[in-house]
């Protein structure tokens, strides 16, 4: 599938004729997918290829982002699909992904060990500054996601031990991170929401969505798990929650007063709302096979976006504040063949694009430079 380029290059090529890209780069928000594969050979359990497709809000593809296969590699399981989970830290400020340092077609990445195979968190910034942490832990399971407040505190989550807190940059055989918590070993998604860290789970039989300790910066051990208070563990397919990966939490009349939840094992997406201090069932739409989940508030309505490996969703709820949710999930974009999609997430920010551009794309910078540069002159008449 042939990715185009990004308009953050035109913009780079308009501020140095003396035009501004900043503004530019701030106007809407866009949608980042990770996507796994690059079309070339089925998907399996070897370290694959990953890359950062970057959407506008109504499924355009704007441009992708490749993370390294040499030096310090960032790969993914081919067929993992809790793997991958996407998500941005707290401040806004970074794009947080995880993965496996290791060559691609390294078989049985996720059941590796950590001394064979680190794990690894990188954190890409608005400027395209990419920082890589390896650290040995997670050994023989997968690491699903990392959140973080700042981009410098990493709290990461996978298959065992529990959320591992890690600085930003530190690598090596003996990183191990710090558990801070083991209320919940087996882990999927971790995110903070309004300077809360939450981590969501399928195993075990008292959590499904938790909030650990009482704020992100501390990488202090012996954190607790609890779970959010109305939020039901559900027990077979049909009841609610019964296996949560992505989750958003939203302010749509107050703080943390809504809360739509990814369920793979019921097939929807799940609304919550705020009552005297618990959380009730507020309305389930159907996504059969649906794992990344991210929201952006407008105006007292909720935007989401969904993924399934094969494709990415759609959804405003515009019933509000404890209102129900009705609306259904739309398409706006489908992985290609030999490829699939992972975990999304949403920034107010530019990803830089490390394409090679088309030969087209070197006339539309001409056109946009001399464009720019005639209109410098206009104001200088």
């Amino acid at each position: 599938m042939k990715r185009p380029l990004h308009l953050a290059v035109l913009l780079t090529a308009v501020t140095a004729l003396g035009g501004t890209a900043a503004s530019a780069q701030s106007v809407a928000p866009f949608v980042v997918v990770e996507r796994v594969g690059d079309g070339s050979a089925a998907l399996t359990s070897a370290g694959t290829a990953v890359f950062l497709d970057e959407y506008s809000l109504t499924g355009t593809l704007l441009s992708s982002y490749a993370l390294p296969t040499t030096g310090t590699p960032l790969v993914d399981s081919g067929s993992a699909s809790s793997d991958g989970q996407l998500t941005t830290s707290g401040n806004g400020n970074f794009l947080l992904i995880p993965g496996y340092d290791a060559a691609v077609g390294t078989a049985g990445i996720a059941s590796s060990t950590s001394a064979a195979v680190p794990r690894e968190v990188a954190t890409l910034s608005s400027t395209g500054a990419l920082v890589q942490t390896t650290f040995n832990n997670f050994t023989g399971n997968n690491i699903r996601s990392v959140a973080s407040q700042d981009g410098t505190t990493l709290f990461a989550a996978g298959g065992n031990v529990g959320i591992v807190a890690l600085t930003s940059g530190t690598s090596g055989s003996t990183n191990t991170g710090t558990v801070v918590s083991s209320t919940s070993t087996n882990n999927r998604v971790v995110q903070v929401f309004n300077n809360q860290l939450y981590l969501s789970t399928g195993s075990g039989t008292t959590l499904r969505l938790a909030t650990v300790g009482t704020a992100p910066g501390s990488a202090a051990a012996g954190q607790t798990a609890t779970a959010v208070p109305g939020i039901p563990i559900g027990t077979t397919t049909t009841t609610p929650v019964n296996s949560p990966y992505g989750f958003v939490v939203a302010n749509l009349a107050a703080t943390g007063d809504t809360i739509y939840v990814a369920d793979n094992g019921t097939g929807t997406i799940e609304k919550f709302s705020l009552a005297s201090g618990a959380f009730t069932l507020t309305g389930t739409v159907p996504l059969a096979n649906v794992y990344g989940l991210i929201g952006r508030t407008v105006a007292g309505t909720e935007q989401l976006f969904a993924t399934t490996p094969a494709g990415l969703f759609s959804l405003t709820d515009l019933s509000g504040a404890g209102g129900t949710l009705t609306a259904i999930p739309t398409a706006i974009a489908s992985a290609g063949t030999n490829e699939a999609f992972r975990g999304v997430t949403t920034f107010n920010f530019v990803i830089p694009n490390n394409a090679v551009p088309e030969p087209s794309t070197y006339a539309l910078l001409a056109v946009g430079g001399f464009g720019a540069l005639a209109l410098l002159r206009r104001r200088a008449c």
